[in-house]
This record gives structure tokens, C-alpha cells and sequence, in this order.
């Protein structure tokens, strides 16, 4: 994507790097909140299996829906700030006869995809036999309790990366793209 920016005419590239920082702003939020999740989830189910995490996330609503949110701006879905900016570099790298970087942003896109929908998918899969309670971490075999306030901070990194640098995202892109006095 750096060379996108640098073979960008000077008017261009001040959207481009625009672009570059939102993305990160977004993909930073949005993966910190994703890890967040993970945590909480471990620590409910007592292990890491993705494949039996679907309880832990019936037990844990907003970290659900985190996860869901979190996907959202990976994936680069409208309206996280992650779209704006993946349009931005896909319109630049097609206008400047660069298209050889859509390819490369939409196999990210695809990859992104694909390990948030396995997480999802396990949240509304039907419970089976094996694995359906969560277990302890320590061992007692009651699940460990995850109050709202510990689910939060999750939820609230994964609204900034959605909300505030996608739909609200007018106020930055605005800084950006005012050139250095």
C-alpha cells in the first residue's frame, strides 16, 4: 500500500494517507476489542476451542455482539471506519492503474472473513452434546460468572472502530485531510 502513497500525485496523497490512518485507528480498535472478546470467552468456557464457544457467547451477550462489531470493521463492512477507508485505497489503486492492490485488499477482506464467521458461527450453532456447558478454568466445573463491566470496555473498542470512525468519522477525515500549516 506505501507504494500506492508514493507514486500518488500530491493532491491524492493526502486522501491516501487519510485512508492509511483511519484504517489503523479502525483495525487497531477493532482487534483490540476482538482480543478483548477472546479473553472473556476463554475464561467463561475455560479453554481456547473455537469450535465450543458457541455456550460461552450465549452466556455472554455484549461480548457476542462485540465480536459481531469487531467483525464487522475487519471485514470492512459499511458503516465501520475500515470501509471508507478500504474504498478510498481501492478507488486510488484503480485510478492510478495500480490494480494490482484490489486484489490484495479484497484477499484480506476474504481472510478476515473467514476467521470471524468461524467465531460467529459457533454462537448460533445448536448445542451439542460435547462441550455444550462451559467449564471452569480452575477446575471446580461451575462456569466462571463475567459481570457487564468486565464485558465493556470490549464493547465500547469495538462501537469506536464502528460507530465514531465510521459514521462519525467526518470530524478526522476533516483533520487528515487539512494540510500541515
Amino acid at each position: 500500500i506505501f507504494p500506492l502513497i508514493a507514486l500518488a500525485a500530491p493532491p491524492g496523497r493526502q486522501e491516501l494517507l487519510g485512508a492509511l490512518v483511519l484504517l489503523a485507528l479502525t483495525h487497531g480498535f477493532a482487534k483490540a476489542g476482538l482480543f478483548l472478546c477472546a479473553g472473556l470467552l476463554q475464561r467463561v468456557a475455560g479453554h481456547d476451542r473455537i469450535e465450543q464457544l458457541g455456550p460461552a457467547m450465549r452466556m455472554l451477550p455484549a461480548t457476542a455482539f462485540a465480536v459481531g462489531l469487531a467483525g464487522v470493521a475487519l471485514i470492512g463492512l459499511p458503516p465501520s471506519g475500515t470501509f471508507i477507508s478500504k474504498w478510498i485505497l481501492l478507488r486510488a489503486s484503480l485510478v492510478s492503474g495500480q490494480w494490482w492492490w484490489a486484489p490484495v485488499v479484497l484477499a484480506g477482506t476474504l481472510l478476515a472473513s473467514a476467521y470471524v464467521f468461524r467465531l460467529l458461527a459457533n454462537a448460533f450453532a445448536p448445542l451439542s452434546g460435547e462441550g455444550a456447558a462451559p467449564a471452569a478454568a480452575s477446575g471446580a466445573g461451575a462456569p466462571l460468572s463475567v459481570g457487564a463491566m468486565a464485558q465493556a470496555p470490549a464493547l465500547l473498542m469495538t462501537l469506536v472502530a464502528v460507530l465514531l470512525l465510521g459514521l462519525g468519522a467526518d470530524p478526522l477525515w476533516t483533520l487528515l485531510q487539512d494540510p500541515a500549516p
